[in-house]
């Protein structure tokens, strides 16, 4: 399990957390063959602009990777389906690179 930075584009970035509110926690995003993620790793989404700089505050939510789907009819995509994770239950340790559910 590892924790990836992900950088986006701002308005891909609009479309996830529209998704997230609308649909609720789980969401499902296209990616091309080359997505190096696997089940179970975690992603912060970092928004950027269209040139690439990244002028926004990365998004403290963490998602847990579900499901990745690559055997597509479509040969360039895959898709990877997405949990979010409350910050307040868990705690990412990055010495670790582990997930740990927070006792209360």
């Amino acid at each position: 399990m590892k924790l990836h930075n992900v950088r986006i584009k701002r308005s891909r970035y609009e479309h996830i957390r529209t998704a997230i509110d609308r649909y609720g926690k789980t969401f499902v995003c296209a990616y091309d063959k080359n997505f190096r993620f696997n089940v179970g790793d975690l992603v912060r989404f970092i928004p950027v602009s269209t040139s690439g700089y990244s002028n926004y505050r990365a998004d403290s939510a963490v998602y847990l990777i579900t499901d990745i789907r690559r055997d597509v009819p479509d040969l360039n995509v895959c898709y990877a389906a997405f949990a979010f994770v409350k910050s307040e239950e868990y705690v990412f340790d990055c010495n670790k690179q582990m997930l740990f559910k927070v006792k209360k």
